[in-house]
């Protein structure tokens, strides 16, 4: 999946939305904040029918899918990111033309990196979330952009919508 097929300026903190995006500080605390938004728009948007089991069904597995990744970019986004005390992180989430699309952002110049399962060791601690990301989602993909003297790194991850969902979009 081309999870870059969206107009150029979503890519930039300028394009966004309002109600789409959260902004938060680059603490470990906020991961929760960010994964509760993205569990809360996506319940908003996704209409399964009354009574409809597999629509539910096909509804909560994205809402899981998506719960997870934004869990991960966050966390990578504090860890690895996080340059001072007043250093912060946003998502966004979006939905179009039966895609879900979450685009975490924050100031590292830093390619994410994706380990294969054979380069991690049982007891190792880290290092699994953008293989996650890559396991959840439907593609990714991140880009580094300088907006007004900052660096800006975007990691997008994509999310095919079930046809069975309807969404409010």
């Amino acid at each position: 999946m081309d999870v870059l097929n969206a107009p150029a300026d979503e890519w930039l903190p300028s394009g966004i939305e309002p109600g789409r995006l959260r902004v938060y500080a680059a603490d470990a605390a906020q991961v929760r904040e960010a994964r509760r938004f993205a569990v809360k728009w996506l319940y908003l948007v996704t209409n399964p029918q009354a009574g409809d089991d597999a629509q539910l069904c096909a509804q909560l597995h994205l809402i899981d899918r998506v719960q997870e990744v934004v869990s991960e970019l966050a966390t990578n986004a504090v860890r690895h990111a996080a340059r001072g005390e007043d250093d912060q992180f946003a998502v966004r989430i979006s939905v179009a033309r039966g895609l879900a699309r979450v685009d975490v952002m924050d100031h590292s110049p830093d390619a994410p990196v994706v380990h294969s399962a054979d380069d991690l060791d049982a007891m190792t601690e880290s290092g699994r979330g953008m293989l996650l990301v890559a396991a959840l989602s439907d593609g990714w993909e991140y880009k580094v952009r300088e907006v007004g003297g900052q660096v800006i790194k975007v990691v997008r991850a994509g999310f095919r919508i079930p046809a069975e969902i309807r969404t409010n979009t």
